[in-house]
């Protein structure tokens, strides 16, 4: 039972490394936008404000709901945050 389970185990280390060297991301600087950008775009001085906005787009970035990409970034926060009309220069 003891090589079972040491075989196990090595499987799922494998696994984890396997999921891990996949993700997208590995740390929050590895976002193609950055908060400055963020609070450029949205024109929010809020500091907690951009960190709920940057979690949800670190959550989905992980999740593979949205593509590391700052143009896709930008995508997704004017259609999830209902930005319609803005028009910020280096950024549209």
């Amino acid at each position: 039972a003891t090589k079972a389970a040491a075989k196990k185990m090595s499987d799922n280390k494998k696994e984890i490394k396997n999921i891990y060297n996949n993700l997208q991301i590995h740390k929050k600087s590895d976002i193609s936008i950055t908060y400055n950008e963020l609070s450029s775009l949205l024109s929010i001085k809020s500091l907690s404000k951009i960190n709920k906005i940057y979690e949800d787009i670190e959550k989905n970035i992980v999740y593979d709901k949205i593509i590391n990409e700052k143009k896709e970034i930008i995508k997704y926060i004017k259609k999830e945050y209902n930005y319609e009309d803005w028009y910020v220069k280096g950024f549209t």
